[in-house]
């Protein structure tokens, strides 16, 4: 993701939250319920939910990310060099900008918000196998390697301490496995999304690579039903 690219969906979110949530052009303003779902990871995704009276309104971003490798140009060179794989890391001050809004509408008291972020996880040196191996076929033994595994501790951990400690915002963790059942949902990718493109047609999510994006606005819909649930009285 380039620089302008994070700006146009940074631009694009807070004219999302500035005309659903604090409504300036309103005299007083009703507290709304804001619910996000945050798919953490190098390609993850944050997905917005609001609660208007007459309907919900969505829209998913990627997670802010900037390239820390950038190719040096070269006008000529005799024999080909082995390419280099993208190196990237979160775009800390992207990242601050949005929550740091967020939080400040939720002291104001303009919105209720609850963000739900799914929980990595990892098999590190212990492995699994696959579902080959599982019902008594060949397969192979998967490992993650020690840099895949401190991704995503890292992945996961940052955004409690950062959205919970810093900022004071409610979140809760939810494994993948779980928040699907519910939502009668598999590991189809392409399932997810287009579930998300009918519960929220005007989001970007056009194409297959929006999977990422489609499975955290799900997660952040997730989050507003269960807030549902639990305000339903209990017979």
């Amino acid at each position: 993701m380039n620089e302008k690219e994070i700006a146009r969906q940074q631009a694009l979110l807070f004219h999302f939250l500035d005309d659903n949530v604090i409504l300036k052009k309103a005299k007083t303003h009703t507290k709304r319920g804001l619910y996000i779902g945050i798919d953490p990871g190098l390609t993850g995704a944050i997905g917005f939910v609001i609660e208007r009276k007459d309907r919900l309104l969505g829209m998913a971003i990627d997670i802010p990310m900037l390239q820390l490798n950038k190719p040096k140009k070269i006008k000529r060179i005799k024999k080909p060099k082995k390419r280099r794989k993208n190196k990237y890391d979160y775009d800390n001050r992207s990242i601050h900008d949005i929550f740091a809004k967020i939080a400040l509408m939720h002291r104001n008291h303009y919105c209720d918000t609850m963000i739900f972020i799914e929980k990595g996880h990892t098999f590190g040196n212990v492995g699994r196998f696959n579902k080959s191996v599982q019902q008594g076929q060949e397969g192979t033994f998967q490992r993650e390697s020690a840099v895949t595994a401190q991704r995503i501790g890292w992945a996961t951990g940052m955004w409690p301490l950062y959205l919970q400690y810093g900022l004071g915002l409610p979140l809760e963790l939810h494994s993948p496995s779980s928040w699907k059942k519910k939502m009668e949902l598999t590991s189809d990718k392409e399932a997810c999304r287009a579930l998300a493109v009918n519960l929220f047609p005007t989001a970007e999510l056009s194409y297959k690579k929006d999977h990422n994006r489609a499975e955290a606005l799900l997660l952040a819909y997730y989050a507003y039903q269960s807030h549902k649930e639990q305000l339903e009285p209990q017979t």
